[in-house]
């Protein structure tokens, strides 16, 4: 097994003047062509593909040996010895068509020809990669489709060394007179120079370390777009301190922790600790989401005003089978655009901060971390269409707009990144070992309500109670029971005085999610 590279990322703004501005826009659009260009021939191949009699021969006799398997069968996901000879024959003629990451990096490349004074040859090969990216997921991950790229959608570029392409320099003298004298940090890319804003102490000690290769990015903030830089680093990132005091900004804690992490809430218990916090509390507030209501009615109507004959007499939109159905934008409409997608950047960058503020204080709990593996995208999918007794049907709805609110999955990224470069613990505890349903004082494992708060046996709120357990598991799947019954008072202690001061909150105007329980 290879041994994972310890790497890190440095943003850092761009100094650009608007003819700079323009260029990579200019290169940004290129690749987006390009892309578009390789993902259409390789559609075209797979298309071809996927025709002959060979590949559907495989198919059928692999979808008949797993119709024939029996339920049990299904869910150990083994592999009989015929299954994976077709697989082998499969992933043959994967390579026959190109469909690997070498054929469509070389794809990429011969694909520059015509844009070689803009698009290098390593920023062409990351191109590549990244349309080998899809097509592996689409053919042996979860992805459903290969698509293509919209006008203004592809906002990043990167190379694959410091040593061509997209590359930093330090202090550099400017050959096409950009600045005077030298500048302590640059960007050079095929012929641009372009000034990168270094400001603090920590940025300075982390481009000490050896860099892996540079990425360009463009967002867009109020409406104009600003681009950076980020630094692909290689290392773990250097400790931040406060400058004034000179203590450390972050302090990691030692000891074990418990985390369950529901849609709305995130539950942390250590030895001398209870946590019970509501997540992204901030990026759903009354103003933005009334503004957005009403940027999204307003653009309704105007799309309405402006394309008459593509809906139909009761205001659904018509069904064109195949033909390509074009919407015409007013100027207003796309005025509006711009303001909704600021507003769902706001919401983005605000929950973003408060993960990291969250994170630094759950690793001040501790650094050993177990958690319950869930999985939240399972979670977002629309359920399936079920008949009640009495004829009609149940609802489809799942939790897919809390999730994307909350970005509880986020979170956890982060927790596990931040372990990782501590050199801490991070185990997920598998769903199917119900650590969930157990409880230590009856010693019974039984299922809970998802409106349920109260875990009935020990009287503590559903999820604490459950973070608590996770501070006892000997691995990933064994829960010492004789240590929760002799932590248990403690825990019950911290547990209560944590619910008294959170009502006392609660009456004096601060406002709790509904599944915390207060």
């Amino acid at each position: 097994m290879k041994e994972k590279k310890e790497i890190f990322v440095l943003k850092l703004p761009l100094k650009t003047q608007k003819y700079q501005e323009d260029i990579i826009d200019k290169r940004l659009e290129i690749s987006r062509r390009m892309y578009n260009q390789l993902v259409a021939k390789t559609t075209n191949k797979y298309d071809q593909m996927i025709k002959t009699r060979r590949y559907r021969g495989i198919r059928e006799e692999l979808s008949q040996i797993y119709d024939s398997k029996t339920e049990e069968e299904k869910s150990a996901k083994k592999r009989s010895s015929r299954e994976r000879e077709l697989y082998q024959m499969l992933n043959d003629m994967y390579k026959e068509y190109g469909f690997t990451d070498f054929s469509m990096r070389t794809l990429a490349n011969n694909q520059r020809q015509p844009f070689k004074k803009n698009i290098d040859s390593a920023t062409a090969t990351k191109i590549g990669y990244r349309l080998w990216s899809s097509w592996d997921r689409f053919l042996y991950g979860d992805g459903r489709a290969v698509h293509f790229c919209r006008y203004g959608n592809y906002n990043s570029v990167e190379g694959s060394s410091n040593k061509s392409g997209i590359r930093i320099k330090k202090d550099v003298i400017s050959k096409k007179n950009v600045w005077s004298g030298t500048t302590p940090l640059a960007l050079l890319w095929n012929g641009l120079e372009i000034p990168v804003v270094v400001k603090n102490i920590y940025e300075k000690e982390a481009l000490e370390c050896e860099v892996a290769f540079n990425r360009i990015i463009r967002e867009t903030v109020r409406g104009k777009s600003k681009y950076y830089l980020q630094i692909v680093l290689r290392g773990k990132p250097p400790i931040k301190y406060n400058e004034k005091t000179g203590e450390l900004k972050h302090p990691i804690g030692e000891g074990r922790v418990g985390i369950d992490v529901g849609l709305q809430t995130l539950a942390a218990v250590c030895e001398n600790e209870v946590k019970l916090v509501p997540l992204a509390s901030r990026v759903r507030t009354k103003d933005i989401e009334d503004q957005k209501a009403e940027l999204q009615q307003k653009m309704d109507r105007s799309r309405r005003a402006m394309n008459p004959d593509n809906y139909n007499e009761d205001g659904t939109i018509k069904k064109q089978g195949a033909k390509k159905v074009i919407w015409v934008k007013s100027n207003h409409y796309k005025q509006m655009q711009l303001q909704l997608k600021e507003l769902e950047r706001k919401q983005a960058a605000v929950r973003k901060y408060q993960h990291y503020v969250l994170v630094n204080e759950l690793l001040a709990m501790g650094n050993q971390f177990y958690v319950v593996d869930k999985n939240y995208k399972q979670m977002q999918e629309r359920k399936d269409l079920k008949q009640k007794e009495d004829g009609s049907y149940e609802s489809r709805k799942n939790y897919g707009k809390v999730i994307n609110e909350k970005g509880p999955a986020m979170l956890l990224n982060l927790l596990s990144q931040k372990l990782e470069q501590c050199d801490g613990e991070y185990t997920k505890v598998s769903a199917a070992s119900k650590i969930c349903q157990y409880s230590h004082i009856s010693d019974e494992y039984q299922k809970k309500e998802t409106a349920e708060r109260y875990d009935a046996a020990s009287g503590c709120q559903k999820n604490l109670y459950v973070a608590f357990l996770l501070t006892h598991m000997i691995d990933a799947t064994e829960l010492d029971k004789a240590g929760c019954k002799e932590s248990f008072e403690t825990f019950k202690k911290m547990h209560d005085a944590l619910f008294d001061q959170m009502r006392q909150q609660k009456e004096s105007g601060t406002k709790f999610p509904a599944s915390m329980g207060i």
